[in-house]
């Protein structure tokens, strides 16, 4: 048993090593640096947008001060939101289906662990890809706030909103990886579109109905704790008050949900492609 076990552990590693290798190209490695500075370059255009105020009969010129909060809630759209979901898309959704368009999916499954492993090594490849990338676009994007915005340069501000985002980056890119490679699974002729359908249907739609369904969402979990951690009230003032939409039940909760949600979406997954038969159909000769 423990030979099976360190069979499998080596050919995941072995797929996470390929997979890896195989994204140093130029292609990909512009695309890692479209995700990391994208955040950074939203974030810059928004802080030399200039406001015009009249006084008298002269124009001053000053810079946009933009409280913390709504700073906070900026990040939180494009990192673990956008660039999460958008990079764990593009990674692990054609998992499967890459495979059976390359033809390789035959020699693959009739090695030792091979189904499993391939899954599990591109689902940690997808992991190790975008995470670095939402954490350095945190990083950067942070420090261009930290040097524009008065709230900012509070003592230890900067520090906890990098610390909030970069906390919810860890938990969006494991969570979203898993549920598109579940996707890309089951659906593996319209892997994409599937994919494409639950995220515009679920996790920006349904995420915001008051019922029960939207707690089945990865984006509902993810804003709880986002309003948690980084201490926004949103009961106050008369903003959006309904509990089905801003959970109030504390961290653990949500946390152990998404950590469920990973393992039972990736079990799912392996179980499905060790008893599924995909059929592989050769090109067929003119």
């Amino acid at each position: 048993m423990s030979g099976r076990q360190n069979s499998l552990v080596a050919n995941v590693l072995a797929v996470l090593e390929f997979e890896l290798r195989r994204a140093m190209t130029v292609p990909r490695l512009a695309w890692w640096c479209v995700l990391a500075f994208f955040p950074v370059l939203i974030v810059t255009l928004v802080t030399m947008v200039p406001i015009t105020e009249r006084r008298g009969d002269e124009f001053t010129v000053t810079k946009i001060d933009i409280p913390i909060e709504i700073w906070s809630s900026f990040l939180f759209a494009l990192i673990p939101m956008l660039i999460s979901m958008l990079g764990t898309f593009l990674w692990t959704t054609p998992a499967v289906s890459a495979e059976i368009e390359r033809q390789s999916w035959v020699y693959l499954a009739v090695r030792p662990h091979g189904r499993a492993a391939v899954l599990l090594g591109k689902y940690l490849a997808s992991i190790l890809w975008v995470l670095p990338a939402a954490l350095a676009g945190t990083t950067f994007a942070v420090l261009v706030i930290y040097r524009s915005s008065d709230g900012m340069a509070a003592p230890g501000v900067a520090r906890e909103v990098w610390w909030t985002i970069a906390r919810l980056s860890c938990l969006s890119v494991p969570s979203y990886s898993a549920i598109y490679l579940a996707l890309g699974t089951i659906f593996t002729k319209r892997a994409m579109v599937m994919a494409v359908a639950y995220t515009l249907i679920f996790e920006l739609v349904v995420s915001w109905v008051p019922a029960l369904i939207n707690k089945l969402t990865i984006q509902y979990r993810l804003r709880a704790l986002f309003f948690n951690w980084a201490d926004i009230d949103v009961t106050q003032a008369g903003r959006l008050p309904p509990i089905d939409i801003f959970s109030a039940a504390p961290p653990w909760v949500h946390v152990s949900i998404l950590f469920g949600w990973m393992i039972a979406l990736v079990t799912f997954s392996v179980a499905l492609v060790r008893s599924r038969d995909y059929v592989v159909s050769s090109t067929p000769e003119a």
